[in-house]
């Protein structure tokens, strides 16, 4: 353990959460969440009922029972944990979220809003371009980095990335001996595209979320790819661009570029030199020449089709994570990642949203009060580099906060509690 850690913490109980399986409340009928998700077409007259009645749907999986909000989008109904109480819920609900250090605080208002039918963003990259601005647009954006936060009035791809990963609840782990899957993230992210619009147009009619493969399910997938991609390309005066998020399972370079495919799809997508260098700078963690091993690289990418019919990425961000998908900036955030993991800790990785927008800890362990800031320092030498730590460590000492530190070239620290 860090000699810095100067607090005495307490290890929290494990909640084993709600058993078997979970149960809301809608107009005052008891139904199975799994059914509400699997069919909701059949619960349409609860959820109006309940939406015109008292408004909200509640979750049982604690005493007393907490609210969900309601949101219809597609004529289709949804649940979604009420702002501000995801930690309140039992450890195995569905709709416990781990308390966030947020990167919204980047952007002024209008950016994100939340509303009865879900998240809104102001994207910053544009997928209708009119006839004349399509060459432009190809350019590359100005680096967000430059931009001071107080000034983003929009949402750029990586910030759009980490919106919907921490909103699905993918930078947080909670439980011990959990074995996160694609299968596993899909799942969550669906739940969170289907309720977010970018720039007010649904998020699920431009997003393609690469599914789990399955062979039952490859036709009815491959079709719903080639529709999709039917809706991109340039008609009359406006060119229609898409999104892809997906996981990357190989770069290889060909005459005019790059191959990228992705896991669990067969049809690649293709970048020229310039952006994925430029990419590949900006991002350099997810594309070290020595990933850690089992690591992941998440990819969202703005695609156009050519006139061949091939996907073209006009931009595109990354992020690491590691095994269980749990973003990391670095591969030293990796190993330490594994190491919560394998210690069974519960722990929450806060997410900037922009590039250098905002100043968190690099992770805050949950399972202990008061709960305890990690910092992963993995840089020596530099000067720049030293101040920011010392500055760091000035404010956690000011604030009270207890920080765990580990120094890279040490070996993996201890865990309090």
């Amino acid at each position: 353990m860090s000699d810095r850690l100067h607090i005495q913490v307490r290890r929290l109980p494990v909640d084993p959460g709600a058993a078997g399986t979970p149960l809301v409340e809608l107009a005052g009928q008891r139904v199975s969440l799994t059914s509400l998700r699997r069919v909701p077409e059949r619960f349409s007259s609860l959820f109006g009922a309940a939406k015109a009645g008292v408004g909200y749907g509640l979750c049982l999986c604690s005493t007393p029972p907490l609210r969900l909000v309601i949101r219809a989008g597609k004529g289709r109904y949804h649940l979604a944990g009420w702002p501000g109480e995801g930690d309140q819920h039992a450890t195995g609900c569905d709709f416990h979220k781990l308390l966030q250090v947020s990167g919204r605080s980047a952007y002024t208002a209008g950016a994100i809003e939340e509303t009865e039918q879900g998240t809104r963003v102001r994207l910053a990259v544009p997928l209708h371009l009119r006839s004349g601005r399509a060459a432009a647009a190809r350019t590359p954006p100005p680096d967000l980095d430059s931009v001071p936060s107080a000034t983003r009035r929009s949402v750029g791809l990586l910030g759009l990335l980490h919106l919907v990963w921490q909103d699905a609840g993918l930078s947080e782990w909670r439980e011990p001996g959990q074995c996160r899957t694609w299968v596993d993230c899909h799942r969550a992210l669906s739940h969170e595209v289907a309720t977010c619009a970018v720039s007010d147009v649904p998020l699920s009619a431009v997003l393609h979320l690469v599914p789990p493969y399955r062979p039952e399910t490859a036709r009815a997938t491959a079709l719903a790819f080639d529709r999709f991609c039917g809706e991109l390309g340039t008609s009359g005066r406006t060119t229609r661009r898409g999104l892809i998020l997906g996981e990357i399972r190989l770069i290889e370079p060909t005459p005019y570029g790059y191959r990228i495919a992705l896991r669990h799809q067969r049809t690649p997508v293709f970048s020229d030199a310039q952006l994925l260098d430029r990419v590949a700078r900006s991002y350099r963690a997810a594309f070290s020449a020595s990933l850690p091993e089992q690591s992941r690289r998440i990819v969202l990418a703005v695609v156009e089709r050519t006139g061949r019919g091939y996907l073209r990425v006009v931009d595109m961000v990354a992020m690491l994570t590691n095994a269980q998908y749990l973003p990391a900036e670095s591969s030293h955030e990796v190993r330490l990642t594994d190491h919560l993991v394998a210690a069974g800790r519960a722990f929450v990785k806060p997410l900037r949203y922009e590039a250098g927008a905002a100043v968190f800890p690099d992770f805050i362990l949950v399972d202990v009060d008061p709960r305890v800031y990690v910092e992963v320092y993995g840089v020596q030498g530099q000067q720049a580099y030293e101040d920011h730590k010392r500055d760091k460590r000035a404010y956690y000492a000011a604030a009270g906060i207890p920080v765990l530190e580990w120094e890279v070239g040490d070996p993996l620290p201890d865990l309090p509690g």
